[in-house]
């Protein structure tokens, strides 16, 4: 997450994944608001981790369970900062927002 600016340090450097976790509950809040998300799709480490976060605390919290909100998103793409290290530089500016 571009808002947690030791993630990459912390993951990187001192191999603790600890602050992957409140990723991860961040995409499952997004999943009570828009509906399960079927397909994540990720490249690197540190997206396994939170994509097998992501279904644990999807089965903790019931996602799929009573009356689940229409889906409204249906592919999230997770990408380490190792993987892709430009795109965090990258301004709204740069493609033309």
């Amino acid at each position: 997450s571009l808002e947690l600016d030791s993630v990459f340090h912390e993951v990187s450097v001192e191999r603790d994944f600890s602050s992957l976790y409140d990723v991860a509950s961040a995409i499952v809040q997004l999943q009570k608001v828009c509906g399960v998300i079927p397909q994540v799709e990720g490249k690197g480490d540190s997206s396994r981790v939170v994509s097998n976060l992501i279904r644990r605390l999807g089965l903790e919290n019931d996602l799929a369970g009573n009356s689940p909100p229409e889906q409204q998103i249906d592919t999230l793409v997770l990408l380490d900062r190792g993987v892709d290290m430009v795109s965090p530089m990258c301004t709204q500016l740069t493609y033309e927002g």
